[in-house]
């Protein structure tokens, strides 16, 4: 990996949620053996609803589905609306284009 130029990603995470921490550690150690090093903050509730809304505060963060469980066409298409904090990161741009909307 010597050829490799070197990446950091920022990763938010709430601070009162373990099951988050522990996938957040999984995630972190299995980038780390490509050469990915991840800058984890932890977050109270506020912090971290802040920063959702911020798109250029974060690389990577967790979210929650809801409706369904494994309904990932409805899922992706709330994407679209301003009001979901996936839009603020995307920007809606291709998900429009993949939904046809």
């Amino acid at each position: 990996m010597s050829n490799c130029i070197a990446a950091e990603l920022d990763f938010i995470v709430r601070d009162d949620d373990p099951e988050m921490q522990a996938v957040e550690d999984d995630i972190r150690r299995n980038l780390a053996k490509i050469g990915i090093t991840i800058k984890t903050h932890f977050l109270n509730e506020t912090e971290y609803i802040a920063a959702e809304l911020d798109s250029n505060a974060y690389h990577m963060l967790f979210t929650r589905t809801w409706g369904a469980p494994y309904d990932p066409h409805s899922y992706m298409a709330s994407w679209a609306v301003p009001s979901h904090v996936e839009y603020s990161s995307i920007g809606a741009l291709r998900v429009r284009q993949i939904f046809h909307f």
